[in-house]
Formats: C-alpha cells, structure tokens, sequence
C-alpha cells in the first residue's frame, strides 16, 4: 500500500480583507492481487471569504441612469468542495483491462442560492491493447446532483425560479472513447469521439409555487465531439 498526501494553504488580500484558502488531497493505492489494483483518493477544498459585508447606498439601477437609495449588499461567499473516489482496475489479460468505480462531490456554500449539493456517481472503462502499435480506450459515466436547501438570494419570485447550472439538480451522462495507432516510430493516429447529455429536472424552488412551472430554464444541455 502506499498513501500520499499535500497540504496547500494560502492567503489572498480583497476588498480590506482576506480570502483563505485550504487544499487537503489524498491517495491510497493498493495492489489487492497480482492483477486487481484499487486507488482511493479523498480530496477536501475549503475557500474562506473574509471580506466584510459591504453596503451600496447609492447606485444606478437597471442602466436607467436612475439613482435608489435601496441598499445594495455583497456578502462574502465561502465554500467547501469534497470528492472521493474509489477505482478497481482488473488486468485481465496483457490485451484487456477493466475498471470500474464510485465518486462522491460535494459543495457547501456560504451566502449561496443553495446550502449544498450532493454528486454521487459512478464509472466503467476497458482498455484493449492488442498490439503494442495499437491502443482503444472507452469509459462511460452517470451521475446525479441535487441540492439541499434552496436558498433563492434573490427578492424577485421570477429569478429565484431560474436553473443556476452550477447548483440546480442535474442528471449527467457521459462518454468516451480514444483509439492511437502508431503509424510510425514518431506518429500516432488518435481518432476519438464523445457524449455528454445533462438533464436539469424540473423541481419546487423558493417563491415559485405560482408560477406555470416551478424551476424554470434550459432543461437539457447535449453536446458532442469528434
């Protein structure tokens, strides 16, 4: 077995005050047999915001040249991110290698729209090597997100039912896949291809109950490349 660890903190000045950051990541490899490994990583990243709230008393509002006296607040934002994962890779042969694993991401915000999101998902891969000219690689993953508690920051119903893409739930599915054919001692052929599909679900956010739908915006984001 063998375990590595780094520890990264670090201050950064703003706004009269500080931002202090916290980077803790992890690794424990593990030969289980002499063909099936096992890796674990854990990796905790906190980011501080100590900037004091501040207050805008005056400002233009809605490019109007229009000035309101209707304060308008920044508060500091911290959050936290965890992942953890766990890998088994299965050489079955000198051609064939499997693998398949969980991995865990959470988000907790400070000031946020949501208090936290919670992403468990897994993943599968197989890598054929036939010849030592010729490699294929294909891994597919699924996961799903969902936040704790809507926060909803904004006063307006309207905005507080729009999907934000970094915290609404969201189901994910992806996949990919990579060949290299070495044609010569110094070039390689990689064609390669991919998939991502995200599906936003609708869900009941804060202030939405009257609205035709609760969570409102993009539904779906479908991407592909090769």
């Amino acid at each position: 077995n063998g375990i590595t660890t780094g520890l990264a903190p670090y201050p950064a000045s703003s706004l009269n005050g500080e931002v202090n950051a916290f980077l803790t990541n992890n690794v424990l490899y593990s030969h289980l047999t002499h063909d099936l490994t096992n890796t674990a990583r854990v990796r905790y990243y906190d980011r501080k915001d100590n900037t004091p709230t501040l207050a805008f008393t005056n400002y233009v509002y809605g490019d109007a040249s229009l000035a309101t006296t209707q304060p308008l607040t920044r508060m500091p934002h911290s959050y936290t991110k965890l992942n953890i994962e766990d890998d088994l890779k299965w050489q079955a042969s000198r051609a064939w290698t499997f693998g398949a694993g969980y991995f865990f991401e959470r988000y907790t915000y400070e000031n946020g729209e949501v208090d936290a999101t919670n992403e468990p998902g897994a993943r599968a891969y197989v890598n054929w090597t036939p010849w030592s000219w010729l490699t294929s690689r294909s891994s597919i993953e699924y996961s799903q997100r969902r936040y704790n508690n809507y926060l909803a920051m904004s006063t307006d119903p309207a905005a507080n039912a729009m999907r934000f893409f970094f915290v609404q739930n969201r189901n994910r599915t992806k996949a990919s896949s990579i060949t290299e054919v070495q044609l010569f001692k110094n070039v390689t052929l990689s064609p390669n291809g991919g998939v991502r599909w995200d599906e936003y679900p609708t869900d009941t956010v804060l202030d939405a109950a009257s609205l035709p739908t609760n969570s409102l915006g993009t539904q779906y984001d479908r991407s592909w490349n090769a």
